[in-house]
């Protein structure tokens, strides 16, 4: 029989809760020809019983690169400028003329691996889903940022969420969700949110991260807080 052809695709320049990621196709580049096969490709994904809750998601593939393309060291690169952490990662397979989605992530980075005189870089690329992008938003006592260099800036800087825990108004279980989420940038059509039936005392969070609050909230409901492929 024959197999399923999968597709490769990233979105250099775009962050996770960019809604065109979504909403306008163009966004992705195929590097389907530059994926090494034979290592193949890994997801993990879900829960292991209808009991658990759903798992963050985790896909890992190997980049060959023969001329340098993803080295973000390589200012002869065109996409030197966008290789940085948490860059849309995207798999889907082709079957039957069927294209399913198997992964949406983003990943860890592009770290180097010179063999044969420095003339193939093997790029070992680690994708979490929005889940582990999401359990990285804690509630954080305020800090400044840290500034290795006064010439070059700001070099180091905290989460969206950091400072005191938020006083959280007296809502839906669903609008809460979606007024937190709304809180990091995350919204619109990338998110689809049950109005729920319980409604929440007013207060802050108990939980120190935004992911774990989450996951509580969808308990009272006995729902499920999940991404899609």
């Amino acid at each position: 029989p024959a197999m399923p052809d999968l597709k490769f695709a990233m979105a250099f320049g775009y962050g996770p809760y960019d809604e065109r990621l979504v909403t306008s196709p163009g966004v992705w580049t195929d590097i389907t020809e530059h994926v090494h096969a034979p290592t193949g490709c890994t997801i993990s994904r879900g829960r292991s019983s209808e009991f658990d809750s759903p798992q963050p998601g985790e896909c890992t593939f190997t980049i060959c690169d023969r001329t340098r393309t993803f080295d973000p060291l390589n200012d002869g690169s065109y996409l030197a400028t966008f290789l940085r952490p948490r860059t849309p990662v995207k798999v889907s397979a082709t079957y039957d003329g069927i294209v399913y989605p198997l992964f949406v992530g983003y990943a860890e980075g592009f770290p180097q691996r010179y063999e044969l005189g420095d003339t193939v870089t093997w790029i070992e690329i680690v994708a979490h889903d929005l889940l582990s992008v999401i359990a990285g938003q804690r509630f954080l006592p305020a800090r400044p940022a840290v500034c290795d260099d006064a010439d070059l800036g700001v070099l180091n800087s905290y989460t969206r969420l950091s400072g005191p825990k938020p006083e959280l108004a007296s809502a839906r279980s669903g609008d809460r969700i979606a007024e937190l989420l709304l809180a990091v940038g995350l919204g619109g059509e990338l998110v689809d949110i049950d109005t729920g039936q319980t409604v929440l005392v007013a207060g802050v969070p108990e939980a120190d991260d935004l992911l774990s609050h989450l996951v509580a909230i969808t308990d009272t409901e006995h729902g499920r807080l999940s991404v899609t492929g």
